[in-house]
Protein backbone atom coordinates (compact mmCIF):
# COMPACT_ATOMS: atom_id res chain seq x y z
CA UNK A 1 0.00 0.00 0.00
CA UNK A 2 1.76 3.29 -0.87
CA UNK A 3 -1.10 5.66 0.03
CA UNK A 4 -3.81 6.23 2.40
CA UNK A 5 -6.92 7.08 0.86
CA UNK A 6 -10.24 9.26 2.50
CA UNK A 7 -11.87 5.68 2.16
CA UNK A 8 -9.70 4.18 4.36
CA UNK A 9 -11.25 6.22 7.53
CA UNK A 10 -14.66 4.97 6.30
CA UNK A 11 -15.00 1.85 8.95
CA UNK A 12 -15.70 -0.51 5.59
CA UNK A 13 -13.56 -2.51 4.12
CA UNK A 14 -10.64 -0.14 2.72
CA UNK A 15 -9.60 0.32 6.30
CA UNK A 16 -9.62 -3.38 7.30
CA UNK A 17 -7.69 -4.05 4.69
CA UNK A 18 -5.42 -1.34 5.77
CA UNK A 19 -5.18 -2.36 8.96
CA UNK A 20 -4.24 -5.57 7.88
CA UNK A 21 -1.56 -5.06 5.52
CA UNK A 22 -0.03 -2.19 7.21
CA UNK A 23 -0.68 -1.94 11.36
CA UNK A 24 -1.01 -5.70 12.00
CA UNK A 25 2.34 -6.51 10.05
CA UNK A 26 4.22 -3.50 11.62
CA UNK A 27 2.90 -4.22 15.11
CA UNK A 28 2.87 -7.39 15.02
CA UNK A 29 1.25 -8.42 18.69
CA UNK A 30 -1.10 -11.15 20.10
CA UNK A 31 -3.21 -8.29 21.82
CA UNK A 32 -3.82 -6.38 18.46
CA UNK A 33 -3.84 -9.60 16.47
CA UNK A 34 -7.44 -10.29 18.53
CA UNK A 35 -8.63 -6.89 16.97
CA UNK A 36 -11.23 -6.34 19.64
CA UNK A 37 -12.24 -3.35 19.69
CA UNK A 38 -12.64 -2.99 23.58
CA UNK A 39 -10.43 -3.15 26.98
CA UNK A 40 -10.39 -5.66 29.05
CA UNK A 41 -8.44 -4.55 32.67
CA UNK A 42 -7.99 -6.78 35.43
CA UNK A 43 -9.98 -4.92 38.31
CA UNK A 44 -9.89 -7.81 41.01
CA UNK A 45 -6.99 -5.56 42.88
CA UNK A 46 -9.24 -2.14 42.34
CA UNK A 47 -12.43 -3.79 43.92
CA UNK A 48 -10.65 -5.15 46.40
CA UNK A 49 -9.12 -1.88 47.95
CA UNK A 50 -11.97 0.02 46.95
CA UNK A 51 -11.37 1.88 44.12
CA UNK A 52 -13.47 2.21 40.51
CA UNK A 53 -12.22 2.70 37.57
CA UNK A 54 -13.78 5.33 34.65
CA UNK A 55 -13.46 5.70 31.42
CA UNK A 56 -15.10 6.90 27.93
CA UNK A 57 -14.00 7.72 24.35
CA UNK A 58 -14.33 11.22 23.90
CA UNK A 59 -17.28 11.10 21.44
CA UNK A 60 -19.53 10.59 24.60
CA UNK A 61 -18.16 13.50 26.45
CA UNK A 62 -18.15 16.21 23.78
CA UNK A 63 -20.91 16.91 21.24
CA UNK A 64 -19.70 18.94 18.05
CA UNK A 65 -22.60 21.03 18.48
CA UNK A 66 -21.35 22.61 21.86
CA UNK A 67 -17.85 22.62 20.55
CA UNK A 68 -17.79 24.48 17.03
CA UNK A 69 -14.41 24.86 15.34
CA UNK A 70 -12.72 23.01 17.50
CA UNK A 71 -10.36 20.49 17.30
CA UNK A 72 -11.37 17.51 19.64
CA UNK A 73 -7.52 16.00 18.62
CA UNK A 74 -6.04 18.78 20.59
CA UNK A 75 -8.50 18.73 23.57
CA UNK A 76 -7.03 14.86 24.11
Amino acid sequence: MNNIQLAHGSGGQAMQQLINSLFMEAFANPWLAEQEDQARLELAQLTAEGDRLAFSPVGFVMDRRFFRGGNFGKVA
